[in-house]
């Protein structure tokens, strides 16, 4: 049997990675993702604080924004990361 590698050959990694460039580009990203999470989860806590000793229903503020500011922030989150 002979085996899986040469030795005399050096190993030569795959660029399978990203470039400084291109992950500069997907950090700024997921920055602006993190700005957009971060005001929706704001303006949720917002309409939730006025209208709760109002008799106006705050169900899609408080269900719909805040789950769309949730998405927002784990979509930045694996930018930054780089998931």
């Amino acid at each position: 049997m002979e085996p899986a590698t040469q030795a005399n050959q050096e190993y030569v990694p795959a660029e399978s990675g990203l470039s400084k460039e291109q992950h500069g580009v997907i950090f700024q990203r997921g920055l602006k993702w993190l700005a957009i999470g971060v005001f929706l989860m704001a303006i949720s806590f917002a309409i939730n604080f006025l209208l709760f000793q109002s008799d106006q229903s705050f169900h899609v503020p408080m269900y719909v924004m805040t789950s769309a500011g949730l998405i927002c922030i784990v979509k930045s989150m694996a930018d930054i990361l780089g998931f």
